[in-house]
């Protein structure tokens, strides 16, 4: 089980959101299972800009970036992401 926290400014669209929560799904679901996210996202001077902290008793992520498009930013948030998941998980279940 999770808790989530999303938050957004200047970003009133419907889909954009639902996309945005969308990702961060697909994150949380690799994440430890008591996993806590709290997110922003901003659209400011023509850039998306987020940060998505992910915490949990086994772990700590957290993520920042910025972009001109909000698919783009998705993606560099989905990588840097997985670059820490994966250092997490080598950590966590080599002997």
């Amino acid at each position: 089980m999770w808790s989530s926290e999303v938050k957004f400014q200047n970003m009133e669209c419907r889909n954009l959101q639902q996309s945005v929560r969308e990702a961060i799904d697909e994150m949380v679901q690799l994440s430890p299972s008591d996993s806590a996210v709290h997110a922003t996202f901003n659209y400011i001077q023509n850039r998306f800009w987020a940060e998505i902290k992910i915490s949990s008793e086994s772990a700590y992520l957290s993520v920042i970036d910025d972009a001109s498009s909000l698919a783009d930013l998705l993606d560099r948030l989905n990588s840097r992401f997985m670059v820490q998941i994966r250092k997490w998980r080598t950590r966590r279940f080599t002997p």
